[in-house]
């Protein structure tokens, strides 16, 4: 099989140079046929034992690494977007509702212990205590690694299976990217980039809304002019330029999701149209592009129509992809600047269900 990315030093690694480890801590290189065995017995004199937990061999980094993640395809996706943006309520939503999907019946799992405490930690305060998770703390926060299985894609003996893992930065970091950070070298070598996008930080959407409405919408601290997206698509690019050389001239061959979260305050703006409607692709059993192909003509329309040209022109300028998603991962306007009602989901698998109909995770039309 091919080579693959740690999901954790985002280096590229080759099968061979694996590090296994049996429970003594003893460890190993794995001879090709012991890789394709399974099964790879330690060496050490008097040991013999299974050597089952896989490491990455870059010395600075030794993580492991699921082994779901070496037997299936995998996609690295990046989620990116201001302070304040709602990016840790929205993929906490959208994993939530990923695992409860019933005609599209993709069953999702976590890879490691790190990623079932961060998503059981914020599901309890978002479903249950009805209140708003922490913003994501600057510096290294490890990324996501899940599996989903496809049951429509079965047989009597196997099922599609595949893995995709992901990185939520703090938005100061997005910001402010510094060229060393692991968000920008998770982001350089993401196959997908998310961009969640605050709608209060658009002037004109500030002073169209009901002060009580954007007073409990808004996440972020001081004026929303100084909250930039266009800055955040122009240092992602940039960066993304820099390190895998690509012309300043020259257009990013990666598909980007721009989302613009908290739609819950603008429906009167989207009222009968598209982006107000429920999704249909899981009552469908498959991503449907048409549908896609509306909302986000929806959402350019209302930018152009709220002066908002200049986002959109950073975009064109250095993406050759980019769809527009709108989406609400309470549902509704947040109780207050704390509190939230019954979440009841807008939307929220629109965005990852285009990248896995992409990946060819789940069927299309």
């Amino acid at each position: 099989m091919m080579d693959f990315i740690c999901p954790y030093c985002f280096n590229k690694i080759k099968r061979e140079s694996l590090i296994f480890e049996c429970p003594d801590g003893h460890r190993k290189t794995a001879t090709v046929m012991e890789r394709l065995s399974g099964k790879v017995k330690c060496s050490q004199k008097g040991c013999g034992k299974v050597a089952s937990k896989i490491l990455c061999p870059n010395t600075m980094c030794n993580s492991q690494i699921p082994n779901d993640m070496l037997a299936t395809p995998n996609l690295l996706f990046s989620i990116v977007g201001v302070s304040g943006s709602g990016k840790t309520n929205y993929i906490t939503v959208m994993l939530e509702e990923l695992s409860r999907t019933g005609g599209l019946k993709l069953a999702l799992g976590y890879q490691n212990i790190e990623t079932r405490n961060i998503h059981r930690k914020n599901c309890k305060l978002i479903y249950e205590d009805h209140k708003k998770p922490e913003a994501t703390p600057s510096g290294g926060v490890p990324p996501q690694i899940w599996r989903i299985k496809n049951l429509n894609r079965q047989t009597k003996t196997n099922i599609q299976t595949y893995t995709f893992s992901i990185f939520d930065g703090a938005g100061e970091d997005h910001e402010n990217l510094d060229l060393n950070s692991s968000q920008c070298r998770y982001i350089a070598v993401s196959e997908a980039i998310m961009i969640v996008i605050d709608p209060m930080i658009l002037r004109s959407v500030k002073n169209s809304l009901n002060p009580a409405v954007y007073a409990n919408s808004v996440s972020f601290v001081g004026d929303p002019a100084d909250k930039n997206s266009g800055d955040v698509v122009n240092n992602i690019s940039t960066y993304i330029k820099n390190i895998s050389g690509i012309g300043v001239n020259q257009k990013i061959n990666i598909p980007v999701a721009v989302i613009f979260s908290k739609m819950d305050a603008l429906m009167d703006d989207f009222r009968n149209r598209p982006v107000s409607n429920s999704s249909p692709h899981e009552k469908e059993g498959c991503f449907l592009y048409s549908d896609c192909r509306a909302v986000d003509a929806d959402i350019r329309s209302w930018l152009i129509s709220n002066g908002e040209s200049a986002f959109m022109n950073a975009l064109e300028a250095n993406f050759k992809e980019f769809t527009f998603f709108g989406v609400s991962s309470y549902g509704s306007v947040p109780k207050s600047a704390d509190e939230l009602y019954a979440v009841h989901p807008h939307r929220v698998l629109d965005p990852i269900l285009w990248f896995f109909a992409k990946k060819n995770y789940i069927d299309s039309k």
